[in-house]
Parts: C-alpha cells; sequence; structure tokens
C-alpha cells in the first residue's frame, strides 16, 4: 500500500509540473520561424536531420528521483516514515551539426555523473532520406551511436554489475543502431499538425563477454506541433532478449560467491514521458520532460526478508526456486526523472521544409483573422 501511495504522489507531481509548464508556455512562448530540421522529441529521434551547414547547442540536466519508499525498506521503523527523496542531478551538453542534405552529427557528453565523476560522452551519425528539404508524410531514417561510460557505478542494484537506477550501464563502449520511422501528418493534411514517431534499435556492448546482455531498444511518440509550442507523449523499453522466459545473469563478488539472479520482461526498463518545447523568436527553445516509470517486479524484490525466504525455500517464490535462484532482484530504477534543456542555433539558414512547416502551423492557429492596413501596404511596396 505505501509503495502504490507513493507512487501515484509521485504522479501527481509530475502532472503538476507538466500543467505549469503549459500554461507559462501560452503566455510566454512567441512564433518564430527558425526551426531545427533534424531537432528529437526526448529520447525520439525524427526521421530528419539538420539542414546542411547549421549548427545547434543544447545544455541542460537531469534531476533523478529513485530511492524507494521508506515503508518499503527494513531497516526503517514505522514511526520514522514519510516521504522522502534521494534527487540527484548531473548536468548535460549537445551540440549538433548537419554535416550534408541528408546526414547530420551528433555529439553529447556528461561531463559530471555520480560521485562527481565523469559519466559518458557519445558520438552519433544520423541519416535520412534524400527528400530532407521536402515536408514528407512517410520519413524512414538510420542512426548510429556510440558511447563510452566511465563507470558501472556505484550505485548499483542489489550490488549487481552494470544493474543501475538509469538501467543497464557498463564500464566501456556501447554500439546503438537505430531504425527510424516518421508519420507526418501535417504534410498529408496541412490543418493536422500530428507526428508519430517509432524508433526500433539494437544496443550492443563492445566487451565481447557482454555481448549476450545486448538490449532491444524502442521509443514511441506522439508530437503535437504548435506554432509557439509542442507537446509530446512517449513510450520507451530497454529489453533484454527475455520475452519469454527470465534473462540469467551471473557475477562473482569481492569473497569470489558467484551470484546468480533474474530478469523478467516487465523488470525491463520502460518510461512513460511527457514533454514539451517552448519556442523564442530567434530559434531559442525551452524544453522540458517528466519521465515515469512503468518497471513492474516479479518473484523476489531486494530486501533482507525476500533473501530469508529465498534462502529458506519457503515457496514463497516458486519460479526462481525452481530454477535454483538465491539472489533477489527488482527493478530497482529512477522512480521519474526531470529532463531540461535549452537549445540555441549557432549557425542557422531557414529550409524550405521548415519554412513551409511554420507557414502551416501559423495558419492554424486558432485566433482571429485581423488586417493590419499599414503592414500590408508596406509588404506591398517591398
Amino acid at each position: 500500500m505505501g509503495k502504490k501511495i507513493h507512487y501515484h504522489k509521485s504522479v501527481f507531481q509530475g502532472a503538476a509540473i507538466f500543467i505549469m509548464f503549459f500554461i507559462w508556455s501560452h503566455c510566454y512562448g512567441q512564433p518564430g520561424s527558425v526551426r531545427d530540421r533534424g531537432e528529437s522529441y526526448l529520447g525520439c529521434r525524427t526521421s530528419n536531420t539538420t539542414s546542411f551547414g547549421d549548427i545547434w547547442l543544447s545544455f541542460g540536466g537531469v534531476g533523478h528521483v529513485w530511492d524507494k519508499h521508506p515503508s518499503l525498506l527494513d531497516s526503517v521503523s514505522k514511526d520514522q516514515l514519510k516521504w522522502y527523496s534521494n534527487a540527484r542531478f548531473f548536468p548535460e551538453f549537445r551540440v549538433h551539426a548537419g554535416l550534408f542534405s541528408f546526414g547530420m552529427i551528433t555529439i553529447e557528453s556528461r561531463p559530471v555523473s555520480w560521485s562527481l565523476e565523469p559519466g559518458w560522452v557519445s558520438g552519433e551519425l544520423k541519416l535520412t532520406m534524400p527528400q530532407n528539404d521536402h515536408l514528407r508524410f512517410v520519413g524512414i531514417g538510420y542512426s548510429l551511436r556510440y558511447a563510452h561510460h566511465f563507470w558501472d557505478g556505484p550505485p548499483t542494484i542489489g550490488g549487481y554489475r552494470g544493474f543501475t537506477p538509469e538501467g543497464y550501464i557498463t564500464e566501456g563502449g556501447r554500439i546503438e543502431n537505430r531504425l527510424l520511422l516518421e508519420l507526418d501528418f501535417l504534410a498529408h493534411k496541412g490543418r493536422l499538425p500530428i507526428r508519430f514517431i517509432t524508433n526500433l534499435g539494437l544496443r550492443v556492448p563492445t566487451d565481447r563477454e557482454l555481448w549476450s546482455s545486448s538490449q532491444l531498444l524502442l521509443d514511441v511518440g506522439v508530437v503535437y506541433n504548435a506554432h509557439a509550442y509542442d507537446l509530446f507523449f512517449q513510450y520507451s523499453l530497454e529489453a533484454f532478449r527475455n520475452f519469454l522466459e527470465p534473462k540469467v545473469f551471473t557475477m562473482n563478488d569481492s569473497q569470489k560467491h558467484s551470484k546468480r539472479w533474474l530478469v523478467y520482461f516487465t523488470e525491463n526498463m520502460s518510461y512513460l514521458s511527457l514533454g514539451g518545447n517552448v519556442r523564442f523568436p530567434k530559434g531559442s527553445m525551452f524544453s522540458i520532460s517528466i519521465p515515469m516509470l512503468l518497471s513492474v517486479n516479479q518473484q523476489s524484490s531486494i530486501s533482507i526478508h525476500h533473501q530469508e525466504l529465498l534462502d529458506r525455500k519457503s515457496g514463497a517464490f516458486p519460479d526462481e526456486e525452481k530454477r535454483g535462484i538465491r539472489d533477489p532482484f527488482d527493478p530497482w530504477f529512477v522512480k521519474w526523472k526531470i529532463v531540461t534543456t535549452v537549445t540555441v542555433p549557432i549557425r542557422f539558414k531557414s529550409s524550405n521544409s521548415e519554412l513551409i512547416r511554420s507557414h502551416l502551423l501559423y495558419q492554424n492557429r486558432n485566433k482571429p483573422n485581423r488586417i493590419n492596413f499599414d503592414e500590408f501596404i508596406r509588404e506591398l511596396n517591398k
């Protein structure tokens, strides 16, 4: 019951932040025609690429709330129960540029992470169809990303290598391939500014011993574009190959004792995210998104009580006991996040496609048509 109340409170807090952002975007968002052709929406990559020669800089950070509610911890007595969070905030930077008419490159970094140590750095190449300078109803793209992480932990979930509050992360490199599919209904129906985006990929560690821990990546997003702001919903999943059977992990601890645990499909890291952008006249953009954890535990969880039940073979967790499991596991990932980003153009030249998009979105505004005759005459004179 305590876990459910705590989760509902987290969802309410996230929704409240999102509603405040929506009101603020209506008050302060202003029309502008400077748009990045290759922009992404949180983890959802569009099929388009940044226009040739354009350079954009983004900086912001990720805030975490990942602790369990005290009622679920063995070391906390009932008279000490109160809501609290273990919050973290990590800065991140990104720069991306259009290489040619159908390609772009992105460099990202988290310079400071857990224990005030360097986090990760990555480079990504994204390619799209040659008709990148046109609004397309159906868009297809491909991205290849290499990321290097400087740590396995701490912290780790249960002391198990690779399992951190942010997902399965191991020290060293990993390669991510993604197929990008997009339906842009504004190109098909000029009054329907909706995008449907799907990214399907595979993440493979460069360490050959970890190839069996490769993950399937899925991001599905729905985006509503307005002239001065955007709203989007996204579902993301990072799954091991455990669709039909749980995946078995093994490792040796400091005493050289072998640990062995299971990860079920519902324990894969998955999030539902709400987010939005506010655009300003010269191209600057403020983004905020709130991912909320959907992962669900199966069988035992990481606690002293469940460890004792497994040791006694009590029958409380029949599937794990049948497989000879003596080490509990549960998806103790970040319960919810706040991701904020400010993006500014360093070098920009308007593309035909985004000029058309801006014009169509301007026409779709729910505002009465007003004629400024002085402005009209000035335009005629030009």
